[in-house]
This record gives structure tokens, sequence and C-alpha cells, in this order.
């Protein structure tokens, strides 16, 4: 029997630090958050160490109906992040969208972003001498997860 719960604050692998979303036989999926999106992985349970709450948590979505997905121009990682309802994806991607706009500010890169709310989704551009990169999200439905 596992020491680990859903619910449980975890440092997993080398560089993960998440919340347990699922828990296995002898494995558990731990979801995250990055400055540059966040994601679910799974992990063995000697790769997982007890780590302290954070002062804010994020939810974990217990009925999940919507997804996240948030894409680079730059880097071939997808994050998918999920949620209970629209409203939330949505106000999620506000926020996220907001918080890389003011990281790129900060560093004093050309950056613009447009949202789509009636699209349920944002892409955030930033101009470099030779190139573009961009930063998608994009709010899906989950079909079948009952």
């Amino acid at each position: 029997m596992s020491e680990f719960k859903v619910g449980d604050w975890v440092y997993a692998g080398e560089w993960i630090y998440g919340q347990i979303d699922y828990v296995g036989t002898d494995w558990a999926d731990v979801v995250y958050e990055t400055e540059s999106g966040g994601g679910r992985l799974g992990f063995g349970f000697e790769d997982l160490k007890p780590a302290p709450a954070p002062e804010e948590k994020f939810e974990i979505a217990d009925k999940p109906s919507y997804a996240v997905v948030v894409t680079f121009s730059y880097d071939p990682q997808v994050s998918v992040l999920l949620f209970n309802d629209e409203k939330s994806a949505m106000d999620f991607i506000k926020k996220d969208v907001e918080e890389e706009l003011q990281t790129d500010k900060e560093n004093g890169w050309d950056t613009e972003y447009v949202i789509y709310e009636d699209e349920g989704r944002a892409v955030l551009t930033t101009h470099w001498a030779d190139k573009d990169d961009t930063v998608e999200w994009r709010i899906g439905t989950i079909y079948g997860h009952e």
C-alpha cells in the first residue's frame, strides 16, 4: 500500500513540484504548473518525495469537462490543463496571458497578444529581429470522461 494519496503535494523526478490527482498500484499522476504552462505526468512511487503544500494551491478538476491546450512555436512540448467548466478555463487563459506578458515586458521584449473569448483561445506573439515566437492557448471539450 502506498503512503501517497490524491491531493498530496510532492516533488516528482528532478524538476516537478505538484499535486497527485490519481494513485495507481505503484505509481501516481502528478499535476504541475510552470511559468510556461503545466501538465500531468505519471511517476513511480520511488520517484516521488512528500513536499509541503504551497501557500496558494491550484485546484484539481474533479469532473473535468474542459481542457486548455497550450502550444509553443519554439518548443514541441504541449501543456494540457483540466477544468470543470468553460469559465474557469477562460479565466485561466486570461491570467496566464497576463503573467506571460508581464514577464516579457520586464525583459524588454516586443510582445503583443489577442484574446478571442468567443473562440476560447488566445495568442501571444513575441517579435524578434529574425522571427516571431508564439504561444497559443485553446479551450477544448473533453468527451467520454464519466
